[in-house]
This record gives C-alpha cells, sequence and structure tokens, in this order.
C-alpha cells in the first residue's frame, strides 16, 4: 500500500464551488481508478490544505496522480495555490477499515 501527502499552501481561500467540485469531480474520479483505496483533502489552516490519496501499489498511485491528480490541480486550483510539496511512499501502518475498501469493485 502506498499514499501520497500533497502540502498545499494557498495564495487565496477555497470557495464553495471549488470545494464541491472538488468533491463531485476530484474525489469521486479518484476513487473510480482501480487499486485506489481513499483520498481526502483537510483544512490544515486558513491559507493549507492537504490531500491525500491512499492506493494498493505504487503503480496505482502514479496512475492516479498523472490520470486525475495531477490535471485536475492545474485545471481548477491553479489559481489558489501557492505552493505544493508532495511526498510519497509506503504506508506502514493502518486501520483494518482501509483494508475493506481495497476489496474489489463490482
Amino acid at each position: 500500500m502506498y499514499a501520497v501527502v500533497n502540502h498545499m499552501k494557498l495564495s487565496t481561500p477555497l470557495d464553495e464551488n471549488v470545494i464541491r467540485r472538488m468533491n463531485d469531480e476530484l474525489m469521486s474520479d479518484l476513487v473510480k481508478l482501480p487499486g485506489v483505496a481513499h483520498a481526502l483533502c483537510v483544512q490544515v489552516a486558513d491559507d493549507g490544505i492537504v490531500i491525500i490519496v491512499i492506493c494498493d501499489s505504487e503503480k496505482s498511485l502514479e496512475r492516479a496522480h498523472q490520470e486525475v491528480g495531477s490535471p485536475w490541480v492545474g485545471q481548477n486550483l491553479s489559481f489558489y495555490v501557492a505552493g505544493t510539496d508532495r511526498k510519497t511512499g509506503p504506508v506502514i501502518a493502518r486501520s483494518e477499515n482501509l483494508d475493506a475498501a481495497l476489496t474489489p469493485r463490482e
């Protein structure tokens, strides 16, 4: 299991429209990809968010980044983001319910 943690410094606060679209488009599209277990965005400060994506493999994580994450952020968040710090790595501890999220989808 692999994860990415994207710290994003905001130049301007996210508005309700982009937050709604982030839920309806970005998060929805990410979890439709094979191997993606979970995706979320956390507001960590008035001028900061963290996007976390957890996948079953490094390959799935890279696919999510290339096919969905990077294009969506570039098209929809570039106005808001002043800087990013992206870190990836293996998940070394997790809750049991995350294993359930990785069961095959029908």
